[in-house]
């Protein structure tokens, strides 16, 4: 699943900056390769609609939506298929901009992006906990270790809980929006590490996200050799042998 504007969007129009509104796109890995995009129209609207994220045995997906407010949305999958997306409670949706989130792997905690007036500055990453009830409790800014006067963007923690991957455009990038590691040690997270080149570019790298085998990751870059604009592109971690 991944987000992209192209002249398939539902509704067909374009956003002010001339762009086609943002919808979400399925393909299926069959027989050694992707197959073609489908416009998957039950979760995709007239506006923008984006992939926020996605629990890691894939039963709930988060969706960024622009109308009413920029808010994130829940959908879940049930029957192979996926659910409306329903608005989150206002724990969630309590700022001007929510765009992206990454659920824990025992699904009691989210980190999510927000643009709030109490912030650094830009959009921040943020923490809520479901309380007893199954409820989103207030949410907490991470911090100023993590969080910059500039925007932070495309966050995704590790099934372990251990290690925070985000996107920033503060944290001396190489330009535009970098990816950025975190790790969870001794109750505080550590200081940002550049992912450093060829992974980061000059211009904006963001939406890193990690397969469950742990093996690969797939992100948005525009480089020199793509196809123009942000294309999407792999990592394979070759294992402890070839870091």
């Amino acid at each position: 699943m991944f987000t992209s504007a192209r002249e398939s969007t539902t509704g067909g129009k374009r956003d002010k900056d001339s762009y086609y509104f943002e919808d979400i796109y399925v393909s299926y890995y069959e027989e050694g390769k992707w197959k073609i995009p489908e416009n998957s129209y039950d979760l995709n609207s007239v506006s923008h609609d984006a992939t926020a994220g996605i629990s890691s045995d894939g039963t709930i997906l988060y969706v960024y939506k622009s109308a009413g407010g920029n808010h994130l949305y829940e959908s879940a999958l049930i029957n192979n298929t996926y659910t409306l997306p329903e608005d989150m409670s206002s724990s969630i949706n309590n700022g001007l901009k929510q765009a992206s989130a990454s659920l824990t792997f025992d699904k009691t905690t989210l980190y999510f992006t927000s643009l709030r007036e109490e912030g650094y500055g830009g959009q921040d990453i943020y923490i809520s906990k479901k309380d007893a009830k199954d409820r989103w409790q207030d949410a907490v800014n991470i911090g100023a270790t993590i969080n910059t006067p500039y925007d932070e963007e495309g966050i995704f923690i590790t099934t372990d809980g251990k290690t925070l991957y985000f996107s920033s455009r503060g944290h001396n990038t190489m330009g535009g929006y970098d990816i950025f590691k975190t790790e969870w040690v001794d109750g505080k997270w550590s200081n940002p590490q550049n992912l450093g080149y060829p992974i980061n570019t000059p211009d904006d790298d963001v939406f890193f996200t990690m397969a469950a085998s742990g093996q690969r990751v797939y992100y948005s870059s525009k480089k020199e050799d793509g196809y123009g604009g942000h294309d999407l592109y792999i990592i394979t971690f070759l294992g402890a042998a070839k870091p």
